[in-house]
């Protein structure tokens, strides 16, 4: 029997900068990926050896997306707006069912309306970019 946990229920927060503890939800997520972790593969293999060997670079963020139902009147979206707009650094988190998170500073990088058909809903897609450390608590 699996012990897995439903992906219903991840909530993507924003923080002020000013206040980076202060985190509000952000409205209508429909769909989220989170993001990942990875090093680079950095060949270390010499002639003296003769064997393959390799090293791992930097710790890379590799950055979260997220799908809502735009609403055009809720602040959250509105937030979102004015931080891509005037470039702005704020605090992200990133909170799962399991009780994990997923925490630090970043910039909105896109946001990009869906498609709008004759019979469908607005919404729209956009990505955060990590601006430094992204604290990982289980």
């Amino acid at each position: 029997m699996s012990d897995a946990v439903t992906s219903t229920g991840i909530l993507i927060q924003r923080a002020l900068f000013a206040t980076p503890t202060a985190f509000v939800t952000i409205a209508e997520i429909t769909e989220i990926d989170p993001g990942a972790m990875s090093r680079n593969k950095i060949e270390t293999s010499t002639h003296n050896e003769g064997t393959e060997s390799h090293v791992l670079g930097i710790l890379r963020q590799v950055d979260p997306t997220f799908k809502i139902n735009y609403v055009g009147s809720n602040a959250t979206h509105i937030a979102i707006l004015a931080d891509i707009a005037n470039n702005v650094k704020n605090a992200w988190r990133i909170l799962f069912p399991s009780g994990k998170t997923r925490t630090g500073f970043a910039y909105v990088q896109q946001f990009k309306f869906d498609v709008a058909p004759v019979d469908g809903k607005q919404g729209a897609m956009m990505a955060i970019t990590w601006a430094g450390p992204v604290a990982e608590v289980a």
